[in-house]
């Protein structure tokens, strides 16, 4: 486990959570504000996971981040994830994060997202962490300017031509 909150566990994504990213990345009202389709079969799922499992190493080992799972301490079940990834494209760090929809409203963003700020932030001493929404998702919206950062810009992101463009910086 690298964190862990009232609430939650947050650790690394192993090869063993297949079949909870199957229900995530499966889920339409999950995939809703990615701009990627839902994954319609296990087997697709799997490639992800071999995929987001070579990426996560990769910036560990590179970086020192990725992104984790997100457990329910209550359940032990895995709920989504959430976690910081380099965006080469842009040469900035973002935080990120997707949830089962029955656990949309309930602050589950907000504490992990809090949590993986600080640890970037303090831990790592990263510099600046940015966020990328779109317009329409007024929950991430909210949950973004709960843990601090600040709107900066419009402009286009993976096809998205109005993403919302949030920022925070390390204070000295």
């Amino acid at each position: 486990m690298l964190i862990e909150t009232s609430r939650l566990l947050i650790s690394n994504i192993t090869s063993n959570d297949s079949e909870s990213l199957y229900q995530l990345h499966s889920n339409v009202e999950a995939q809703g504000f990615t701009g990627k389709p839902p994954i319609t079969s296990f087997e697709d799922v799997t490639e992800a996971v071999r995929k987001m499992l070579d990426d996560t190493n990769k910036s560990y080992s590179e970086r020192g981040y990725g992104r984790w799972k997100i457990v329910n301490k209550e359940t032990d079940e895995m709920i989504g994830w959430n976690g910081l990834v380099y965006r080469e494209s842009v040469g900035e760090i973002d935080i990120g994060y997707r949830f089962l929809p029955e656990y949309w409203g309930r602050g589950i963003a907000t504490e992990s997202s809090e949590a993986i700020l600080d640890y970037g932030l303090h831990t790592l001493g990263l510099e600046k962490i940015i966020a990328i929404t779109m317009k329409e998702n007024i929950g991430s919206i909210r949950v973004l300017e709960k843990i601090g950062m600040k709107f900066d810009h419009f402009a286009e992101f993976q096809g998205y031509k109005d993403a919302m463009w949030f920022s925070i910086k390390n204070k000295p």
